[in-house]
């Protein structure tokens, strides 16, 4: 293996495994058997893919080859190295468990000590108040009679216990009192497992399908539990009316998830059982609804050129629908699995000038027109220190705090009409880039001031927020108003902020924008009940 490696490149995997053991053992020498067990374990793979190497980044490849054979061998699949490697583990695992529950239970004590606790502190306490006391679980029950549970999938044991010792009575034999040092002689802690509700006193709204929580305790299991128990003391009712989505969707879903292979037909302790969705029927004429394919052919087989088609299809296709009057822009959501090509999607739809509000994508459209609004305030008020300031440290000069401090600190000023030369260089700078700005802002109509100023400023946002692509700049709107008279940008700024409707809100066509986002900002209920194309390339609809 070579000392360095390849230009430009770094070591591969099997590599850093095999100097880190160097280094290890010229150092410790592996006198510890704690230090040996974990240099065995670097060398254990689970699985029986096995290491891999990277050739070309090899002295000698053959030789990389052979080394990669024997380290599986060693540590890949059911080797001596990896029943060892086990072993310690095992040793090793219940060691820090006793350590880390040793820890939590001083640091719970100190918490409750000074009196500074935490919301799982709170669920302990209460917990184990209710579990305790039959008296305070007698009157929290009086107090609070009916207890209405949403979302129960997302419930984790522990608030599941508070939510059943709550609204049954200790009088059902499962009663518990307080002594001085914990309950009495002759009562038992209240079980939540084996409490009965008083008539009433519980109603809990649930669905498996949606138990994503596990990760703290609240899976599907727990919800299989109280809902058995519920058909014990109680009644267990099934929902199956959906609201949200029209019939040609839940005739999609339910063609889909009902085949073999996706949901069992009986609930199992890992799965939920297959439920139909039942969409309610229009109770008017929708146009354009449904669910619609189309296939893509993009001019290469990558993925911007795919996105590039998609986007311009699922464009062109609302676009239609716009002109129509079928639709309005605020109708669509694009989803997309990932955010990757937002820009794509966003892109297609100002081409089709339809005004388009972008999120999941770090930094937007909205955002950079906001930043654009400051800018142009600052050109308003060019004098205004705050402004000024607001201007400098925004998107498009991106000056921090600490080269201001040292520009003031030096004598400049924050003043966009008189800038003066004093102060630190950058800031002298932005200072007089938006001198220059102003300048133009008093002579040019608002319109072309904005064009020039994006074009002057380099960002591509900006560069395209100034002229016509962009539904949501004001640009076509501003040109109208320039031609007929009225295009003084001191004024027409000033009546669009007055409105209340600054630079980067204003939306053409009615109904706010089209949204563009990941699947993570999904349909929303105040999302229309209209088309909704998917950005995957594959279906619309």
């Amino acid at each position: 293996m070579n000392d360095r490696p390849p230009a430009g490149k770094d070591w591969d995997s099997l590599q850093k495994k095999i100097r880190r053991l160097h280094f290890e053992r010229d150092i410790t020498g592996w006198q510890e058997a704690s230090d040996l067990f974990e240099a065995i374990a670097l060398l254990c793979k689970p699985g029986s893919r096995g290491h891999s190497v990277t050739l070309n980044r090899w002295r000698e490849p053959a030789m990389a080859k052979a080394l990669k054979e024997r380290v599986n061998a060693f540590g890949v699949g059911d080797t001596p190295a990896q029943r060892l490697v086990a072993r310690w583990h095992a040793h090793r695992y219940a060691l820090a468990i006793r350590l880390g529950r040793h820890a939590v239970e001083e640091f719970s004590a100190h918490r409750l000590r000074i009196g500074k606790l935490d919301f799982q502190d709170l669920l302990v306490l209460a917990a184990r108040l209710l579990r305790r006391d039959p008296d305070v679980r007698e009157q929290l029950g009086a107090r609070y009679g009916r207890l209405l549970v949403d979302e129960f999938q997302d419930t984790d044991p522990l608030q599941a216990e508070i939510m059943l010792l709550l609204s049954s009575s200790p009088s059902d034999g499962n009663s518990a009192r307080m002594g001085e040092d914990g309950p009495s002689s002759g009562y038992a802690e209240a079980d939540w497992r084996l409490v009965v509700p008083r008539p009433g006193a519980l109603f809990v709204v649930g669905d498996p399908k949606q138990s994503i929580y596990r990760f703290r305790w609240a899976d599907i299991q727990l919800y299989g539990f109280v809902k058995d128990r519920f058909a014990e003391f109680g009644e267990v009712v099934s929902l199956s009316t959906n609201f949200r989505s029209r019939p040609a969707i839940g005739d999609l879903v339910n063609a889909l998830f009902s085949q073999p292979g996706f949901f069992p037909e009986e609930a199992t302790a890992e799965q939920a059982a297959f439920e139909r969705l039942d969409t309610r029927p229009s109770t008017r004429a929708v146009p354009r609804e449904g669910v619609f394919t189309y296939d893509i052919a993009p001019e290469s087989t990558n993925k911007d050129a795919a996105a590039d088609d998609d986007a311009g299809r699922i464009a062109t296709w609302i676009r239609e629908r716009v002109d129509a009057g079928e639709r309005v822009a605020g109708d669509f959501l694009i989803l997309t699995r990932g955010r990757g090509h937002l820009s794509a999607y966003a892109g297609a739809l100002e081409a089709h000038s339809l005004p388009v509000q972008v999120t999941g994508a770090g930094i937007g459209v909205a955002e950079e027109l906001r930043e654009l609004e400051v800018l142009l305030e600052c050109m308003i008020d060019p004098t205004n220190p705050v402004k000024v300031l607001s201007a400098l440290v925004g998107l498009f000069f991106g000056i921090d705090y600490e080269r201001l401090v040292s520009h003031r600190l030096d004598g400049g000023a924050l003043d966009a009409m008189w800038p003066g030369d004093r102060g630190h260089p950058d800031v002298i700078e932005g200072l007089q880039l938006l001198h220059s700005w102003w300048r133009a802002s008093v002579s040019d109509p608002a319109d072309i001031f904005v064009i020039r100023s994006g074009q002057r400023a380099g960002p591509p946002a900006l560069c395209r927020v100034g002229g016509s692509r962009h539904p949501e700049s004001g640009g076509p709107p501003l040109r109208t108003r320039c031609r007929a008279g009225d295009g003084s940008f001191r004024r027409r700024f000033t009546a669009r902020s007055a409105r209340g409707a600054g630079i980067g809100t204003r939306t053409q066509g009615g109904g706010g924008p089209t949204r563009a986002g990941t699947t993570g900002c999904g349909p929303t209920d105040e999302s229309p009940p209209g088309q909704r194309p998917r950005g995957d390339g594959r279906h619309s609809g």
